[in-house]
């Protein structure tokens, strides 16, 4: 019946169901949707189930009678459903988190590298959908050959889900807490003669003339990858050959002298904004 009855050319009409009351097909100019009309906490609503096709008639009664349920309950299904869609995604805590440390974190731009390398997928998925498990089996799979890696992602997402039940972003537990981070060795490693030349080789290699140039800067000089990643060239002075690093890992202003390689290195490089 409902496939042989013709959608009008202007307006609406409506098949009700002698079933449920307030339960009806509503035909518009080219589509058909099942709705129910319930009042709904003193009001009068007309609510849309789903449209004729995503729906058959059987779902569409039996989703009509969870709803009645619902709102005999004392609930608003409808409105719960619509607040579940404006639900604060990752990218909406991504978004929220980077304008928040841009002015005070230090290691903003590996905390960008990260999300932008290891988290892209997540960027469409609910707050509340994110799961201890999910975080765990990522953790664990990076950990499997990049321990320290994968310990930086697991310290940046608690942070951020911290910041997130702080801004309202999330009811609930902070789903990156509670899991077991992997052992870190420190150790000292030097390039060695016999490796140096071929290290150069495959330096010289890398097409973007800024990663060529970070490498460059840190085999070097010793810097830190980070502390070169977020220089500036108001920090840098040709002239005198040396480079004002404003924070260190110890919180102090640093001079470091820069090598002639490095030095008519950088003259090269094209200046451009962070």
């Amino acid at each position: 019946m409902i496939d042989s009855t013709p959608c009008p050319t202007v307006g609406q009409t409506f098949l009700r169901d002698a079933e449920i009351p307030g339960f009806a097909l509503r035909l518009t100019p080219g589509s058909k949707a099942f709705i129910l009309e319930k009042r709904v906490q003193g009001r009068l609503r007309r609510m849309t189930l789903g449209s004729y096709g995503a729906l058959t008639l059987d779902e569409a009664r039996s989703k009509a009678r969870i709803w009645i349920g619902e709102i005999e309950d004392g609930g608003d299904p409808a409105q719960e459903r619509t607040d579940k869609k404006r639900e604060p995604t990752f990218a909406d805590l991504e978004k929220s988190y980077l304008e928040y440390q841009t002015p005070r974190k230090k290691s903003l731009r590996d905390e960008k590298a990260i999300l932008n390398i290891y988290l892209p997928h997540w960027r469409n998925q609910k707050l509340s959908s994110i799961t201890r498990k999910q975080i765990t089996n990522l953790h664990t799979r990076i950990g499997a050959r990049a321990p320290y890696r994968a310990n930086r992602i697991l310290a940046l997402l608690s942070h951020m889900f911290n910041k997130a039940i702080d801004w309202g972003m999330l009811d609930g537990l902070n789903p990156a807490t509670r899991i077991e981070r992997f052992g870190e060795q420190k150790r000292d490693r030097f390039v060695q003669p016999d490796e140096f030349k071929k290290l150069m080789e495959s330096i010289s290699q890398e097409k973007n003339i800024f990663i060529q140039g970070a490498l460059l800067v840190t085999l070097f000089t010793g810097a830190r990858i980070g502390e070169v990643l977020s220089a500036k060239w108001e920090d840098i002075n040709l002239s005198q050959g040396t480079w004002r690093i404003p924070h260190t890992k110890a919180d102090r202003v640093h001079i470091l002298p820069l090598p002639q390689t490095i030095l008519a290195g950088l003259s090269e490089l094209p200046r451009v904004k962070d």
